[in-house]
């Protein structure tokens, strides 16, 4: 018998490309991550609306709520969802609630506590951390760049990196985000490489091993195999 379905719903097309291309990978089973409609906007309210949408109205079996920390830890995102869900999510367990017949299961995303990270200066945590830490692997680095017309090597890409990061802490623009670096890696490369963010994520998952995905999307992955 078939898991019932999951509806997993995502800030942005980022996140969209990355959740559908890891549950891919894993060949995963039992969710639907929902893509937005044309016309919708993108983000955390929106995100939030939908949740509101699929609660009140579709009553899925599972709805799992992918957020963005920021710079947030995950007790404050937890009580942030819940003030703005108009009271569908109370009395929750470490981002779990039931909601009439519908188990709800909020994933904060990002990764604060990643030492790698913290010594990139990243304050403010997303579903960028994840693929940043995979463009700093190596391994997946060779292999997103095998038969390309990329300039750079490995080591070159990572240290024009920190060039970049200590040019833009002297003039006092910390790079504090992992998003920022990597659109400066699609510019370094400066090869047939010069894609959107989410076809980068896209590439990146599908070029990394799943010992590799395992290690780095662990907060992540962990939650999916429990959600249902």
């Amino acid at each position: 018998m078939s898991k019932p379905l999951v509806t997993v719903i995502v800030e942005g097309p980022t996140d969209f490309q990355t959740f559908s291309k890891l549950l891919q990978k894993f060949k995963i089973e039992g969710y639907h991550v929902l893509e937005h409609k044309r016309e919708q906007a993108w983000g955390e309210s929106a995100a939030l609306k939908i949740f509101r949408e699929q609660v009140a109205q579709i009553k899925p079996y599972g709805v799992f709520l992918a957020l963005d920390l920021d710079d947030r830890n995950e007790a404050t995102l937890y009580k942030h969802v819940e003030e703005k869900s108009e009271g569908m999510l109370v009395n929750g367990v470490h981002g779990k609630y039931v909601c009439d017949q519908t188990q709800a299961t909020i994933i904060p995303v990002g990764l604060p506590e990643d030492n790698e990270l913290k010594e990139w200066g990243i304050e403010k945590f997303a579903i960028d951390d994840y693929l940043f830490k995979l463009v700093l692997e190596q391994d997946v680095f060779v292999e997103l760049t095998k038969g390309k017309r990329v300039k750079v090597d490995y080591q070159k890409m990572v240290d024009k990196l920190r060039e970049i990061r200590q040019l833009m802490v002297q003039n006092g623009l910390p790079l504090k985000t992992s998003k920022s670096y990597l659109l400066f890696f699609i510019g370094i490369i400066n090869g047939d490489l010069q894609v959107s963010l989410p076809t980068l994520a896209e590439r990146l998952i599908d070029k990394a091993s799943c010992v590799c995905l395992e290690k780095i999307f662990a907060n992540i992955l962990c939650r999916l195999a429990k959600a249902t």
